[in-house]
């Protein structure tokens, strides 16, 4: 099982600059890996293609609660996607993407409530202890 402070981070300067924060917060959560993003370049919105190790859901589940309608106020424009994988990576290649709907410095900044509600659940000791996720608390430094 990775760590948070022990996640190994792919080599942002190949990313489109505007993802890096939101490929961080997201390789940071237990169980998550991304592996491709674009943010569109204004263009499109964002898209990140992410792993969810397979015993492992309690990242898929932060990040969840963190793009709901119902805890985030651009819910509405971001989803959590399941696709399936031509080359089998795993025995069941299945693949996430966060995506968002919205485009250009709107979609910039959402990104980064994204990141930012992220770590307010992370830092939130009720929700983290609540669910069984202290491991992962992050304490204010």
């Amino acid at each position: 099982m990775t760590r948070p402070e022990q996640v190994i981070e792919p080599d942002y300067p190949a990313f489109d600059p505007e993802v890096v924060e939101l490929c961080r917060a997201m390789n940071a959560l237990p169980g998550i890996t991304t592996s491709e993003s674009c943010c569109g370049h204004g263009k499109e919105g964002f898209i990140i293609f992410f792993r969810v190790a397979e015993a492992d859901h309690r990242g898929l589940f932060i990040l969840t609660w963190s793009v709901d309608n119902g805890y985030f106020k651009h819910g509405p424009f971001w989803e959590i996607k399941l696709n399936v994988s031509d080359s089998p990576t795993s025995p069941l290649p299945i693949n996430f993407m966060l995506e968002s709907t919205v485009r250009g410095e709107e979609a910039y900044k959402q990104a980064q409530d994204v990141v930012d509600n992220i770590v307010y659940h992370r830092k939130h000791e009720a929700f983290m202890f609540g669910f069984g996720l202290q491991e992962y608390f992050l304490r204010e430094e």
